[in-house]
């Protein structure tokens, strides 16, 4: 009798030494969670632990994709580099996520909800299984935990609780895995705009650095002009200058690696912008042509009668071709785009358009105050018509047209007069 109770004894001891450890290993594994920052790790982890506390040879993670309605394996151990996708109806996980609750079957091939296939493709065999819903905060089933072939004897009530509670900590840390990748890519956002800001920070001090240099030494060249046997040699000065300052615009933007898209070399909404462009440009041309003839009649501001001046009409119109479109993208896609994307607020595009406007015509102001007005004038216009399109594909053809037609006319001599 007193054997008897010495054996029943040390098995009632056992029994509470073994749950004393479960619960110790249950401890271990919320301490991982809380302390292990690793994702790419952390599950592995936490499916070892699993398989220490319920003592089986297997343990997965199913997660529900709701765009292909599958479940797939997040983590799982004795499986490297493959992802197990099953229906989320099918299969002890499928019932066990349609249905919210846990699912014990220690005979699984001669249960119909066990699904086989998966074991058939893995080379396993699997004797029984245990699988627990994954509930989040909300109330929404996301996954099933699941355990597979328990080491010793079938599974009990007893490992129900342990795997729920072990499912209560995967649920909390896919929690804190989606909200630290939701900071993470938060993080690389912000530090992409960082950068890019910083980028454009340097391209717009470095553009100001050389309007200031251009307009300085543009101002000097004309002094050469008014001496006799200089003016040649100012002219090639000053395109000399127009090319330097060119391909320092554009050395400056490769170098910032940026999208060239950003400085309006794209052909977004392309089409659109070139119609409106066009519509716009031809009725500024029919006005150009309808002030003409009205200055014709109440003025002597022009030599010829005629509406138009062919015999001025030489080379540089058809090189317009290629220096309107250059102009834009400094003016408009670098300069302009610059400062909208430096500046915050609802009126950001507002300032850009004006600061660049006005930047313009102090381009143009040294040739006359005449020039430099008008130029601000159209600036404007296509500074406006940039915010609209965002390509300098409509603009380049706008500037190219009414620049051109204004020395067909014969604007171009008034806008210098003065």
């Amino acid at each position: 009798m007193m054997r008897q109770r010495s054996i029943g004894r040390r098995k009632e001891d056992h029994k509470v030494r073994k749950q004393i450890r479960r619960h110790d290993q249950l401890f271990k594994v919320g301490q991982i969670i809380t302390s292990e920052t690793n994702l790419d790790i952390l599950f592995e982890v936490i499916m070892d632990q699993t398989n220490r506390v319920i003592e089986t040879e297997r343990s997965t993670v199913f997660l529900h994709d709701k765009e292909t309605g599958r479940l797939w394996s997040l983590a799982a151990t004795g499986v490297k580099g493959d992802i197990i996708q099953i229906p989320s109806d099918h299969g002890v996980a499928g019932w066990v996520f349609q249905n919210k609750t846990p699912l014990v079957i220690n005979d699984p091939y001669h249960d119909a909800r066990f699904y086989p296939e998966i074991d058939r493709k893995l080379g396993y065999h699997t004797r029984n299984v245990l699988s627990i819903p994954l509930i989040n905060r909300n109330g929404e089933c996301i996954g099933t935990l699941q355990a597979l072939n328990k080491v010793s004897g079938d599974f009990e009530e007893e490992d129900i609780e342990l795997l729920t509670s072990i499912s209560h900590y995967v649920s909390i840390a896919l929690e804190n895995s989606k909200l630290i990748e939701e900071l993470k890519k938060k993080r690389r956002e912000l530090e992409r705009e960082l950068k890019t800001r910083a980028e454009f920070g340097y391209i717009f001090v470095s553009i100001v650095l050389m309007i200031s240099f251009y307009i300085f030494f543009t101002v000097i060249l004309k002094h050469f002009y008014l001496i006799e046997g200089l003016k040649t040699l100012a002219d090639r000065m000053s395109h000399v200058l127009e090319g330097i300052f060119i391909l320092a615009s554009i050395f400056i933007v490769l170098r910032s690696r940026l999208p060239l898209s950003d400085f309006g070399l794209n052909l977004h909404r392309g089409k659109q912008a070139i119609i409106e462009s066009s519509l716009v440009s031809f009725l500024i041309m029919i006005g150009f042509v309808l002030s003409k003839a009205l200055l014709l009649e109440k003025t002597s501001l022009f030599q010829e009668g005629s509406l138009m001046s062919l015999h001025s009409v030489d080379l540089s119109y058809a090189t317009y071709l290629l220096v309107a479109p250059l102009q834009e993208f400094i003016t408009r896609g670098v300069f302009q785009g610059t400062i909208q994307r430096l500046m915050v607020g609802r009126f950001n595009w507002l300032w850009a358009v004006l600061l660049t406007s006005f930047l313009f015509g102090m381009f143009h102001i040294h040739e006359s105050i005449v020039l430099g007005l008008t130029s601000i004038s159209f600036s404007t216009l296509w500074g406006l018509m940039y915010v609209r399109h965002r390509t300098i594909v409509g603009i380049s053809l706008s500037h190219f047209l009414i620049g051109n037609w204004a020395g067909v006319i014969g604007f171009w001599p008034l806008l210098t007069v003065f």
